[in-house]
């Protein structure tokens, strides 16, 4: 059932997904990865409440789980619920080494509650971990304009601009907001 789920799941068919991996955790109430696959695509079909059970579920049979934790922290954020989100974070680098998403998104967490010493950190961390992390790039180099720091803004744009695919969407946004730059320069 689990991986007739992953493949639904992986063709955008998440209601039919969520069946398959709730029938394989009525036949093992201790699946791991049903629940897990299963809180994702609730995730994808909207459902956050249930997302978020279900990470949690995760959590409690795999007190070690970095995507659990990194997922669950996504869903704090978007909910607004930053300390909890800061801590799933936190635990996820823990388990998750080497996942540079995991620091972004807890930098993304600590930009908005105005703490720019400890976003910059996490940035710079996930920049160590992916020196091309097109996320990373991009919430740095906001950062970096948000605290006067035009020319290193200007250094993690460059370096998006140069290494991230045509299409991405960090790199549209780069250009656009050099330009926006560049014209607020022109007019001062």
């Amino acid at each position: 059932m689990n991986l007739r789920g992953d493949v639904l799941a992986s063709l955008g068919r998440f209601e039919e997904a969520i069946i398959d991996f709730s029938k394989a955790i009525s036949i093992d109430s201790q699946d791991i990865n049903s629940y897990y696959n299963r809180g994702l695509a609730y995730v994808y079909s909207g459902n956050i409440d249930m997302a978020i059970k279900d990470l949690t579920s995760t959590i409690e049979l795999d007190s070690r789980h970095g995507g659990a934790y990194n997922n669950r922290g996504l869903l704090f954020y978007k909910t607004g619920k930053y300390e909890a989100a800061i801590e799933d974070f936190t635990k996820a680098t823990e388990f998750r080494k080497g996942f540079a998403c995991t620091y972004t998104h807890r930098g993304r967490v600590y930009y908005d509650l105005n703490d720019m010493v400890k976003a910059l950190e996490d940035y710079t961390k996930a920049l160590q971990i992916n020196p091309t992390d097109a996320d990373s790039l991009y919430y740095r180099g906001l950062l970096y304009y948000r605290i006067n720091e035009k020319a290193k803004g200007d250094s993690d744009f460059e370096t998006l601009i140069k290494t991230a695919p045509e299409k991405n969407q960090f790199r549209i946004l780069a250009i656009k907001d050099k330009e926006e730059e560049k014209k607020e320069d022109e007019r001062c």
